[in-house]
């Protein structure tokens, strides 16, 4: 009953027919409702194929403009969704609202999805403004179909697809700051391999960022002092908080595409560059 009532809520934008792909659902976020709140509802059921093991959903549009925003599930594995549940999810996010209830009745059916074992969804979102909100509808979604949910605020998409994978691979329940502890312990004895082949110069190399303005600026913040003893980073193009930045003649698509620099940086000196995307694949 709560499930309907919430996709009655939140209907379909007339006229609008949206398809998972490759990099999920994306669109205008104006006309996202119902498709987050429906994407919650779907990974509520597909959590119980595997019960206590979670299944991830990020928000975000990675380097698409700012109106812009989607959302993507991450597997059992941490990795991309299969492609089953792809089509599965054009077919539900596309689906009339008097017919829903009956649609998700017979995935249930179809996969022989027990109800009344365990769900777990884990939530991402990055630093757009309309993150927060539609994120919120793909927890209603889940929780509507007595999914448990946990909520991370402001992450990577890599940092949401590693945390279901250490949930489910590792069976461990860690937060991001265990992301990073991982991250730079294997970059650090990396170097360290790396110095035991040639002499070292004592120099610290420098290494400057284009954070695009987007969710990256957030993780590189706080990666950033565990290099130190290795390599030194100093980050531009970190306003998360102005609207119209996020992207905006920055980030790795800006680079890509137009063959120009992102804004704000100099690269005039001998420290290597480098531009994320608004949320980095890293």
């Amino acid at each position: 009953a709560a499930a309907n009532m919430l996709a009655q809520l939140h209907r379909r934008i007339p006229n609008v027919t949206y398809r998972y792909g490759t990099a999920g659902f994306r669109a205008d976020a104006k006309i996202l409702d119902s498709v987050m709140l429906r994407m919650g509802m779907m990974a509520a059921l597909l959590a119980r194929l595997r019960p206590g093991k979670a299944i991830g959903i990020m928000v975000t549009a990675s380097h698409n403009k700012e109106v812009d925003n989607g959302i993507k599930i991450a597997d059992f594995d941490g990795g991309m969704l299969n492609p089953i549940w792809e089509e599965q999810a054009s077919l539900i996010a596309n689906c009339e609202e008097e017919k829903l209830m009956d649609m998700l009745k017979d995935v249930k059916n179809r996969f022989g999805i027990d109800m009344e074992t365990e769900a777990v969804v884990f939530i991402g979102e990055d630093t757009r403004k309309s993150s927060p909100r539609l994120a919120g509808l793909a927890a209603d979604g889940a929780l509507a179909l007595g999914a448990k949910v946990k909520r991370y605020e402001k992450v990577t998409t890599p940092q949401l697809h590693w945390a279901v994978w250490r949930f489910n691979v590792q069976e461990r329940m860690d937060d991001i700051p265990g992301y990073l502890s991982e991250i730079s312990t294997s970059f650090l004895e990396l170097c360290k391999e790396e110095g035991k082949k040639k002499p070292s110069s004592g120099i610290v190399p420098k290494l400057r960022v284009d954070c695009a303005n987007g969710v990256g600026a957030v993780a590189l913040k706080n990666l950033a002092p565990l290099f130190k003893r290795a390599l030194e980073i100093e980050a531009f193009n970190v306003d998360t908080d102005s609207k119209g930045k996020l992207n905006e003649s920055c980030g790795a698509e800006h680079v890509q595409k137009s063959r120009q620099l992102p804004q704000g940086i100099d690269v005039s000196s001998s420290s290597s560059s480098s531009s994320f995307e608004g949320i980095p694949h890293c």
